[in-house]
Protein backbone atom coordinates (compact mmCIF):
# COMPACT_ATOMS: atom_id res chain seq x y z
CA UNK A 1 0.00 0.00 0.00
CA UNK A 2 1.25 3.67 -0.43
CA UNK A 3 0.57 6.77 2.31
CA UNK A 4 0.65 9.96 0.32
CA UNK A 5 2.71 12.79 2.14
CA UNK A 6 2.08 16.62 1.73
CA UNK A 7 5.35 18.31 2.52
CA UNK A 8 4.64 21.94 4.37
CA UNK A 9 7.31 24.55 3.68
CA UNK A 10 8.98 25.87 7.01
CA UNK A 11 10.64 28.85 6.19
CA UNK A 12 9.76 31.80 3.02
CA UNK A 13 11.37 32.37 -0.16
CA UNK A 14 12.28 35.51 -1.39
CA UNK A 15 13.37 36.59 -4.72
CA UNK A 16 14.68 40.10 -5.89
CA UNK A 17 14.29 41.36 -9.10
CA UNK A 18 15.29 44.96 -10.91
CA UNK A 19 13.95 46.41 -13.80
CA UNK A 20 13.90 49.57 -16.04
CA UNK A 21 10.65 51.65 -14.51
CA UNK A 22 7.49 52.96 -17.00
CA UNK A 23 8.61 55.65 -18.65
CA UNK A 24 12.12 55.05 -18.83
CA UNK A 25 14.09 57.85 -20.12
CA UNK A 26 15.43 57.22 -23.37
CA UNK A 27 19.10 56.87 -23.39
CA UNK A 28 19.39 56.78 -19.47
CA UNK A 29 21.14 53.44 -18.42
CA UNK A 30 21.38 51.43 -15.13
CA UNK A 31 23.95 49.05 -14.26
CA UNK A 32 23.58 46.49 -11.45
CA UNK A 33 26.76 45.02 -10.11
CA UNK A 34 25.11 43.45 -6.93
CA UNK A 35 22.16 43.24 -4.25
CA UNK A 36 21.25 42.72 -0.84
CA UNK A 37 18.90 42.47 1.71
CA UNK A 38 20.10 43.66 4.71
CA UNK A 39 19.15 42.88 8.31
CA UNK A 40 17.28 39.45 8.30
CA UNK A 41 16.87 37.11 11.61
CA UNK A 42 18.69 34.13 11.32
CA UNK A 43 18.01 31.88 13.21
CA UNK A 44 14.86 30.78 15.43
CA UNK A 45 13.11 27.48 17.03
CA UNK A 46 10.73 25.97 15.05
CA UNK A 47 8.15 24.42 17.57
CA UNK A 48 4.09 22.93 16.78
CA UNK A 49 0.85 24.02 18.32
CA UNK A 50 -2.09 22.87 17.39
CA UNK A 51 -3.65 26.67 17.40
CA UNK A 52 -1.48 27.61 14.66
CA UNK A 53 -2.85 28.42 11.55
CA UNK A 54 0.38 27.78 9.65
CA UNK A 55 0.34 23.98 9.77
CA UNK A 56 0.78 24.32 13.09
CA UNK A 57 4.07 25.60 12.89
CA UNK A 58 5.56 28.47 15.19
CA UNK A 59 8.84 30.27 15.23
CA UNK A 60 10.32 31.48 18.33
CA UNK A 61 13.54 33.93 18.76
CA UNK A 62 16.40 31.67 20.08
CA UNK A 63 18.88 34.81 19.46
CA UNK A 64 18.96 37.91 18.02
CA UNK A 65 21.37 37.46 15.33
CA UNK A 66 21.02 38.99 11.92
CA UNK A 67 22.37 38.72 8.79
CA UNK A 68 22.84 40.07 5.07
CA UNK A 69 21.71 38.42 2.41
CA UNK A 70 22.34 38.79 -1.30
CA UNK A 71 24.69 38.21 -4.87
CA UNK A 72 27.89 40.40 -6.20
CA UNK A 73 27.91 39.80 -9.92
CA UNK A 74 31.56 39.81 -11.55
CA UNK A 75 30.25 43.06 -13.80
CA UNK A 76 28.11 45.19 -13.96
CA UNK A 77 24.61 44.11 -15.89
CA UNK A 78 23.22 46.53 -17.76
CA UNK A 79 19.15 46.81 -17.24
CA UNK A 80 17.31 45.71 -20.34
CA UNK A 81 13.97 43.80 -19.92
CA UNK A 82 14.97 43.10 -16.04
CA UNK A 83 17.67 41.49 -13.90
CA UNK A 84 16.86 38.37 -11.41
CA UNK A 85 19.46 39.15 -9.20
CA UNK A 86 18.05 36.91 -5.88
CA UNK A 87 16.35 34.56 -8.07
CA UNK A 88 15.29 30.92 -7.91
CA UNK A 89 14.05 30.65 -11.70
CA UNK A 90 14.74 27.02 -12.81
CA UNK A 91 17.54 26.44 -14.97
CA UNK A 92 19.07 30.00 -14.19
CA UNK A 93 21.47 28.84 -12.19
CA UNK A 94 21.65 32.35 -9.89
CA UNK A 95 20.32 31.28 -6.13
CA UNK A 96 17.16 31.34 -4.33
CA UNK A 97 16.86 32.65 -0.96
CA UNK A 98 15.33 31.06 2.32
CA UNK A 99 14.54 32.71 5.59
CA UNK A 100 13.05 32.48 9.00
CA UNK A 101 9.66 33.82 8.73
CA UNK A 102 9.27 36.91 10.26
CA UNK A 103 7.62 40.20 10.85
CA UNK A 104 10.20 43.24 9.99
CA UNK A 105 9.58 46.52 10.03
CA UNK A 106 11.27 49.18 7.61
CA UNK A 107 15.09 51.43 8.29
CA UNK A 108 14.12 54.59 9.32
CA UNK A 109 16.28 57.26 8.54
CA UNK A 110 16.61 60.34 10.81
CA UNK A 111 14.33 63.33 10.77
CA UNK A 112 11.79 60.70 9.20
CA UNK A 113 8.69 59.05 10.73
CA UNK A 114 7.76 55.62 10.54
CA UNK A 115 4.83 54.56 9.36
CA UNK A 116 2.11 51.93 10.41
CA UNK A 117 2.38 48.89 7.88
CA UNK A 118 -1.02 47.86 5.98
CA UNK A 119 -2.67 44.50 5.18
CA UNK A 120 -0.71 42.44 7.16
CA UNK A 121 -1.31 38.92 7.84
CA UNK A 122 -4.29 38.10 10.83
CA UNK A 123 -1.81 35.69 12.38
CA UNK A 124 2.21 36.61 12.03
CA UNK A 125 4.86 34.57 12.95
CA UNK A 126 6.60 35.37 16.49
CA UNK A 127 10.01 36.22 15.57
CA UNK A 128 9.63 40.35 15.45
CA UNK A 129 12.58 42.26 13.35
CA UNK A 130 12.84 45.56 14.89
CA UNK A 131 16.21 46.53 13.76
CA UNK A 132 15.00 48.08 10.18
CA UNK A 133 15.56 46.09 6.72
CA UNK A 134 16.23 47.60 3.44
CA UNK A 135 17.61 46.29 -0.15
CA UNK A 136 20.84 47.71 -0.86
CA UNK A 137 21.77 47.82 -4.43
CA UNK A 138 25.12 48.24 -6.10
CA UNK A 139 24.86 50.29 -9.34
CA UNK A 140 25.44 52.79 -11.54
CA UNK A 141 23.29 55.20 -13.29
CA UNK A 142 24.72 56.77 -16.71
CA UNK A 143 22.80 58.82 -19.86
CA UNK A 144 23.99 57.83 -23.35
CA UNK A 145 23.96 60.16 -26.47
CA UNK A 146 24.88 58.80 -30.20
CA UNK A 147 26.42 61.76 -31.41
CA UNK A 148 29.79 64.07 -30.35
CA UNK A 149 29.67 66.28 -26.94
CA UNK A 150 29.44 69.63 -27.60
CA UNK A 151 31.65 72.71 -25.87
CA UNK A 152 28.49 74.16 -23.75
CA UNK A 153 27.30 70.29 -23.21
CA UNK A 154 30.66 69.85 -21.55
CA UNK A 155 30.87 72.65 -19.49
CA UNK A 156 27.33 72.07 -17.99
CA UNK A 157 28.57 68.45 -17.35
CA UNK A 158 32.47 68.27 -16.99
CA UNK A 159 32.21 63.92 -16.02
CA UNK A 160 31.61 63.13 -19.88
CA UNK A 161 33.18 59.88 -21.03
CA UNK A 162 33.35 58.82 -24.17
CA UNK A 163 30.83 55.86 -25.60
CA UNK A 164 32.23 53.13 -27.38
CA UNK A 165 31.18 49.99 -30.12
CA UNK A 166 31.76 46.31 -29.05
CA UNK A 167 35.20 47.38 -31.78
CA UNK A 168 35.86 50.28 -29.69
CA UNK A 169 35.15 53.22 -31.49
CA UNK A 170 33.76 56.13 -30.53
CA UNK A 171 30.08 56.40 -31.55
CA UNK A 172 29.25 59.08 -28.80
CA UNK A 173 29.37 60.50 -25.46
CA UNK A 174 28.21 59.41 -21.84
CA UNK A 175 27.41 61.05 -18.95
CA UNK A 176 27.92 59.81 -15.66
CA UNK A 177 24.98 60.46 -13.28
CA UNK A 178 25.62 57.93 -9.91
CA UNK A 179 27.71 58.07 -8.18
CA UNK A 180 28.65 61.35 -8.39
CA UNK A 181 31.88 61.93 -10.11
CA UNK A 182 35.02 62.68 -7.80
CA UNK A 183 37.16 65.58 -9.29
CA UNK A 184 34.44 65.60 -11.78
CA UNK A 185 36.37 63.00 -13.53
CA UNK A 186 35.12 60.22 -15.47
CA UNK A 187 35.37 56.63 -13.95
CA UNK A 188 33.64 54.01 -15.90
CA UNK A 189 34.71 51.64 -13.16
CA UNK A 190 32.74 53.68 -10.85
CA UNK A 191 29.50 52.32 -8.82
CA UNK A 192 28.07 53.31 -5.63
CA UNK A 193 25.34 52.02 -3.42
CA UNK A 194 21.92 52.95 -2.81
CA UNK A 195 18.80 51.78 -0.92
CA UNK A 196 14.90 51.22 -0.96
CA UNK A 197 13.64 50.26 2.89
CA UNK A 198 11.11 47.77 2.95
CA UNK A 199 8.63 46.16 5.83
CA UNK A 200 6.20 43.60 5.85
CA UNK A 201 5.95 40.15 6.79
CA UNK A 202 7.60 36.65 5.85
CA UNK A 203 5.36 33.73 6.35
CA UNK A 204 6.03 29.73 6.19
CA UNK A 205 5.63 28.48 2.93
CA UNK A 206 4.76 31.48 1.12
CA UNK A 207 6.73 33.16 -1.74
CA UNK A 208 7.64 36.85 -1.73
CA UNK A 209 9.06 38.78 -5.06
CA UNK A 210 10.21 41.75 -5.02
CA UNK A 211 10.65 43.74 -8.20
CA UNK A 212 12.79 47.23 -7.84
CA UNK A 213 12.20 49.62 -10.76
CA UNK A 214 14.65 52.09 -12.00
CA UNK A 215 14.78 55.51 -13.59
CA UNK A 216 11.03 55.05 -14.35
CA UNK A 217 8.73 58.56 -14.89
CA UNK A 218 7.52 57.99 -11.43
CA UNK A 219 10.39 56.37 -9.56
CA UNK A 220 14.27 56.82 -9.43
CA UNK A 221 17.60 55.34 -8.02
CA UNK A 222 16.95 55.19 -4.66
CA UNK A 223 18.80 57.23 -1.51
CA UNK A 224 21.86 57.17 -0.22
CA UNK A 225 22.00 54.13 2.55
CA UNK A 226 22.68 53.90 6.30
CA UNK A 227 26.01 54.33 7.38
CA UNK A 228 28.63 52.56 7.58
CA UNK A 229 28.59 49.89 4.95
CA UNK A 230 27.52 46.34 6.35
CA UNK A 231 30.84 44.07 7.22
CA UNK A 232 31.66 41.82 4.05
CA UNK A 233 30.19 43.82 1.24
CA UNK A 234 32.31 45.18 -1.65
CA UNK A 235 33.39 49.02 -1.56
CA UNK A 236 31.47 51.29 -3.23
CA UNK A 237 31.85 55.28 -4.15
CA UNK A 238 31.85 57.17 -0.92
CA UNK A 239 28.72 59.24 -0.41
CA UNK A 240 29.28 63.40 -1.14
CA UNK A 241 29.70 65.39 1.72
CA UNK A 242 26.31 67.78 0.63
CA UNK A 243 24.44 64.82 0.46
CA UNK A 244 23.57 62.62 3.91
CA UNK A 245 21.83 58.95 4.21
CA UNK A 246 18.79 59.28 3.42
CA UNK A 247 18.60 61.69 0.20
CA UNK A 248 17.52 60.56 -3.27
CA UNK A 249 20.70 59.55 -4.85
CA UNK A 250 19.13 61.54 -8.08
CA UNK A 251 15.84 62.45 -7.86
CA UNK A 252 13.48 59.98 -6.38
CA UNK A 253 13.49 56.95 -4.66
CA UNK A 254 13.00 53.22 -6.10
CA UNK A 255 9.12 52.02 -6.30
CA UNK A 256 8.90 48.57 -5.16
CA UNK A 257 6.37 46.29 -5.41
CA UNK A 258 5.67 43.03 -3.83
CA UNK A 259 4.09 39.67 -5.35
CA UNK A 260 3.02 37.23 -2.58
CA UNK A 261 2.04 33.58 -3.85
CA UNK A 262 2.28 29.76 -1.98
CA UNK A 263 5.46 28.20 -2.15
CA UNK A 264 4.34 24.75 -3.96
CA UNK A 265 5.74 21.27 -3.15
CA UNK A 266 4.45 18.52 -5.30
CA UNK A 267 2.61 15.56 -3.18
CA UNK A 268 4.60 12.48 -2.98
CA UNK A 269 3.61 8.97 -2.20
CA UNK A 270 6.12 6.25 -0.28
CA UNK A 271 5.82 2.57 -0.42
CA UNK A 272 4.80 1.40 2.98
CA UNK A 273 6.99 -1.82 3.57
Amino acid sequence: MQVPLTFNHALSQIEVKIKKGDGYEEGRVVKVKGAWIINVQNSGDLRFDANSENNNMVWINSTSSMANYGRLLNDGRRLADGLNIISNERGSGESSLMVIPQKFVKWVFPEQESAASENQPTQAPSIQNTVGTYILVLCRVETEHFYPATSSGTADNPTIGDLKDDKGEVIGHVHQLFPVAKDNVYNENAYGYTCVPIEGEWLPGKKYVYTLEFCGKDSGAGVYPPEPKPDGLPDGEERPDNKKPGDPVLDDPITFSVEVSDWTTDDKTTPMN
